[in-house]
């Protein structure tokens, strides 16, 4: 076991199949993760995504869960590279671990994370950027392509939502990263959605993310973290 908190797949993932459930274990607290519909685990099927998940993740974080959308794991399965146009993933933060949280000490945090999200991705944006330096080749190995460099471009805010539980709360943000890849600059925007709740009583931190098209790649991330929220807060009544 790679540290003391352990993924348990309670429920083996079927692709096209619903209610399907991972259970995280933090500290001793097992929390039930609902699978949202048209995604699940590529553990099996896709170790290397696991790989590419942990070198996303901030070292003040720890990785508990990567999930892939059923049309990559489908792509896995037939032997083709995965898009990763859509994705999901869960982390703790490793100080806060150990720690317990209940409604009072997250409406603190809540109030915190509303004040401070327009400009969060803006404040961490060397942060993020040594994170992405040092993640390119892990994507580049993960994803097939010969990718040299990533930056991150510009931010566009779009809000907090997913705010009726006193437990949990969501910003999304569409995020430009700027790809050096096979001798040419690729443009990719990317619909963001950042999750924090608080899930019997252990901090947890929820992300969705999808490619920008259109306004509609927003609208399905904001309803599928949402109902991944709401889906998360019924499990672990």
């Amino acid at each position: 076991m790679k540290s003391q908190l352990a993924v348990v797949l309670s429920l083996v993932f079927a692709l096209g199949a619903s209610a399907a459930t991972m259970t995280i274990e933090v500290e001793g607290v097992r929390i039930s993760v609902p699978i949202p519909k048209e995604y699940g685990s590529p553990a099996v099927i896709m170790p290397q995504a696991l790989t590419l998940g942990e070198s996303m993740t901030p070292l003040v974080n720890r990785l508990q869960l990567v999930l892939m959308s059923a049309a990559d794991l489908k792509r896995a399965r037939a032997g083709k590279d995965a898009q990763w146009d859509r994705y999901l993933m869960v982390q703790t933060n490793r100080k806060a671990e150990a720690m317990t949280f209940t409604e009072s000490d997250f409406a603190k945090i809540r109030k915190g994370f509303v004040e401070g999200q327009a400009t969060l991705v803006e404040q961490n944006k060397d942060a993020i950027q040594r994170q992405l330096a040092g993640a390119a080749p892990t994507i580049s190995a993960a994803t097939g392509s010969p990718v040299f460099s990533m930056k991150l471009g510009e931010t566009l805010p779009l809000g907090v939502f997913a705010n009726s539980n006193p437990n949990s709360i969501a910003f999304g943000s569409i995020v430009k990263y700027s790809m050096q890849s096979g001798g040419r600059t690729i443009e990719s925007p990317v619909v963001v959605a950042i999750a924090i709740a608080a899930v019997r009583q252990k901090l947890m931190f929820f992300y969705v993310y999808s490619t920008y098209r259109t306004k509609a790649d927003v609208d399905d991330v904001k309803q599928t973290t949402t109902a991944w929220l709401a889906d998360i807060a019924t499990a672990n009544k």
